[in-house]
């Protein structure tokens, strides 16, 4: 199918209803499959971008598409692009590309198409974004909306990141321990004093430089009984564990490392070194 005669006003806003009210089907949505999202890239790269301060915002970006957009692949209306945007924004990328997301990990939840484009055509790195944008989620997509909220910040040695591994993998009720490949892990929390991160905290160090938040001391996967009154529970994005325990999409035996996913969630243009050996074939170890 030619990627103008996708119904893409009529797929946008059928996502948007469907992602709103939590719905399953998304059938209305397979068109997208029988495209490949590499023809989206010229198409995105062509907007004009606008920014502030050495920083590229996604709110005067979208104010200031014009009512034509001139590509490689001819001339294409706002309206479209728009619908483009919002498509690929509400759509899982489950659902939007034809293989498995370990397939195709370049076009993975963890790829801002919108952004790639411009990074891979007009040398646009993902850390000239302003991350204090709210509009940037729309240029990011629904599965990475969350790297925009403070994270705790952790980082591990390779004892703490075997340890912490083993936490998030490990199901609750038998014991058994996922391989670092699964989608689904255990998720976490941090506690803190109410006390405005007070510094004398056990669970708190020092401030550090990544963007959003403090070093944690320790993340707890395990969050059941805390003093409610002392301490603020913070929990974990599940895409940052998944990050920074380089599991699923960010494991070794998955990952791109082209520069098209985000791998780090505090610096976006980073490849972490990988923690862990490549999983074979013939393994269910996580590492």
């Amino acid at each position: 199918m030619n990627i103008k005669d996708i119904p893409w006003k009529e797929i946008a806003d059928k996502a948007e209803t469907a992602r709103d009210n939590g719905l399953t089907n998304w059938k209305f949505a397979n068109a997208l499959q029988t495209i490949s999202l590499d023809h989206l890239l010229p198409i995105f790269s062509s907007v004009k971008l606008y920014g502030n301060e050495n920083k590229i915002n996604a709110t005067k970006t979208f104010k200031n598409i014009p009512n034509v957009i001139h590509t490689p692949n001819g001339d294409i209306p706002k309206e479209i692009v728009l619908s483009m945007l919002k498509a690929i924004y509400n759509v899982p990328r489950s659902k939007l590309i034809s293989k498995s997301l370990t397939k195709n990990p370049r076009f993975g939840t963890w790829t801002p198409i919108f952004m790639y484009a411009h990074k891979l055509n007009n040398n646009i790195k993902y850390e000239a974004w302003d991350k204090k944008d709210e509009m940037l989620k729309y240029f990011l997509g629904s599965g990475l909306e969350w790297i925009l909220e403070p994270i705790p910040f952790k980082e591990y040695s390779d004892e703490e990141f075997k340890e912490a591994r083993i936490q998030a993998l490990t199901v609750k009720s038998s014991g058994e321990l996922k391989p670092a490949t699964a989608y689904k892990c255990n998720l976490a929390s941090i506690k803190v004093l109410n006390e405005a991160w007070d510094e004398s905290s056990p669970k708190i160090t020092e401030e550090c430089e990544a963007p959003w938040g403090h070093q944690a001391a320790s993340i707890d996967y395990q969050v059941d009984e805390w003093d409610q009154d002392k301490y603020e529970i913070i929990h974990v994005p599940k895409g940052a564990i998944m990050m920074l325990l380089q599991l699923w999409l960010g494991n070794a035996s998955i990952r791109d490392t082209s520069g098209a996913m985000i791998l780090d969630p505090y610096n976006w243009d980073k490849i972490p070194k990988a923690r862990d050996v490549v999983i074979s074939n013939k393994t269910n170890k996580p590492w």
